[in-house]
């Protein structure tokens, strides 16, 4: 890029010497080289230029003409008094699972109270997301009450709530350590009410739920029983619709650049009028050997995981558990188990 005016002076240069005006209000006389003449004003200036932050070769770039020159995925284009940069369009996968197939899966029991599931993945490339799917089994605890320990006018209950925290890989100093990022949640419960006589009853079955895409749904399955005892396991559709291998959506309105996380998956719960009921869930997940690795001369121990960050990891906090995660407090967990997670983007 080269800069000079736009008019051009057409007086001649001075020759020879010339008497100016000086600061004092006198007179000096000076050579006419020395001032900025016609033809200095029409030339070309030079220019200079000092580059900062990502950087690659000379931090500086002068001259009469400065080219701005393309490189790698950048395009560079002029339009009359415009230059234009511009770099590859940002794309986005809108679909991504850690693992690349369901063959040879089991399940676990998705951690309870402090405890947290933890497991590393890798993004391959930046993704925009809407909601985060688990394939899971899904199984109903009910029992029966008889008159005497129940009553006929009385409900339990159970909520759940799973959350699902990702981390990134700490550096430098910090490289040992996880540093939360996001998390997305989802709450679920199930709560059986009864009411009537002992001869005639009524049971309802209330459940909330997340439906496809991690949206909040409910519904009511209710029955009439004529027995002396409280069967709360017996609502026309439980069995079918609430059990056995489900897919399980959680909100995750949220974009990760390409680059290596950590999730810890977490479950809290409540009751209420009693403690034995609820629809649990169990993660499906794939597993690898057995075996406890460790180092040349040294016993092996728990905090030596197939994986960095691969196990079990104690916290005090429940939920969206802010705080760092140690690789020395994550524990292996037998046969080093992977939960199976998708990311989906769909309108």
């Amino acid at each position: 890029m080269a800069v000079s005016h736009v008019k051009s002076n057409t007086v001649a240069n001075w020759t020879g010497t010339v008497t100016v005006g000086n600061s004092t209000g006198g007179t000096q006389t000076i050579n006419a080289t020395d001032l900025v003449r016609p033809a200095d004003w029409n030339s070309v200036h030079n220019q200079f230029y000092t580059l900062s932050g990502n950087t690659t070769n000379a931090s500086t770039a002068s001259g009469t003409n400065v080219v701005f020159a393309a490189s790698g995925n950048v395009t560079l284009s002029g339009a009359g008094d415009t230059i234009v940069i511009s770099g590859p369009a940002n794309n986005y996968v809108s679909f991504f699972q850690n693992v690349p197939y369901f063959q040879g899966t089991g399940t676990m029991t998705v951690g309870g109270a402090s405890a947290n599931m933890v497991f590393p993945f890798f993004l391959p490339e930046d993704g925009s997301f809407s909601y985060l799917r688990l394939p899971v089994s899904m199984s109903l605890a009910t029992t029966t009450f008889t008159t005497g320990a129940a009553g006929y006018g009385s409900s339990v209950a159970q909520s759940n709530t799973l959350w699902f925290n990702i981390y990134t890989r700490g550096t430098g100093a910090n490289s040992q350590s996880a540093r939360w990022y996001t998390s997305a949640s989802t709450t679920w419960a199930f709560q059986i009410s009864y009411s009537g006589t002992s001869s005639t009853h009524s049971v309802s079955h209330n459940i909330t739920f997340p439906a496809e895409g991690g949206v909040s749904s409910s519904t009511q399955l209710s029955t009439t029983q004529a027995s002396a005892s409280i069967n709360e396991g017996s609502a026309a559709g439980m069995s079918s619709n609430f059990q056995g291998v489900r897919w399980f959506d959680m909100p995750f309105a949220a974009s990760l650049s390409e680059g290596n996380y950590i999730a810890a998956i977490q479950r809290s719960s409540t009751t209420a009028g009693g403690s034995n009921v609820g629809l649990g869930i169990s993660a499906w997940m794939v597993t690898q050997h057995n075996s406890s690795i460790g180092f040349p001369n040294l016993a092996s121990n728990s905090t030596y995981q197939l994986m960095p960050y691969l196990g079990s990891w104690t916290t005090n906090t429940l939920g969206a558990t802010t705080s760092s995660i140690a690789r020395s407090l994550v524990s292996t967990s037998a046969s080093y188990p992977v939960p199976i997670f998708q990311l989906h983007r769909e309108a």
